[in-house]
């Protein structure tokens, strides 16, 4: 089982490194909170269209209003989970970046969090160059 080093027990590892780490990972949870209240929110936003659209009345040639509800729901539904599943990945990020395990779950969350400007980008970029230091590296089990 390998032990988690502290920055006086590698060479290049600054205490700079170590509180930037923290840093990181208290940034994560708070982007991981951000993207999960934008997912339910755009769930949200797809459920009221899908309700109002079952609730209205057939008229002769229009397509019927559960299904033009239906699509609205499986559209937004589906960027909504998609968003709380990129949520959930981030919040596993922030945990790796703090216990200092999974070093390709944090990198593939901070590859993902670059498409989102300018909050993502910046933290994806910070993300990357410091878990990508060598000091750093060897932290992570």
């Amino acid at each position: 089982m390998a032990t988690a080093y502290r920055a006086q027990d590698l060479p290049g590892l600054t205490k700079e490194d170590e509180d930037q780490l923290k840093l990181l990972s208290t940034l994560h949870y708070c982007y991981a909170v951000l993207v999960a209240l934008m997912g339910l929110g755009i769930g949200a936003f797809g459920l009221v269209p899908a309700l109002l659209f079952s609730a209205a009345p057939k008229h002769a040639n229009d397509p019927p209003p559960l299904l033009v509800g239906g699509i609205f729901f499986a559209i937004f539904g589906f960027i909504a989970a998609i968003l709380v599943a990129k949520a959930v990945l981030t919040g596993l990020a922030g945990r790796g970046l703090q216990n200092r395990r999974n070093h390709t779950l944090v990198l593939v969350a901070a590859c993902l969090s670059l498409m989102n400007f300018p909050l993502g980008t910046a933290l994806g970029i910070f993300t990357i160059m410091l878990i990508n230091k060598p000091a750093v590296k060897a932290l992570f089990v």
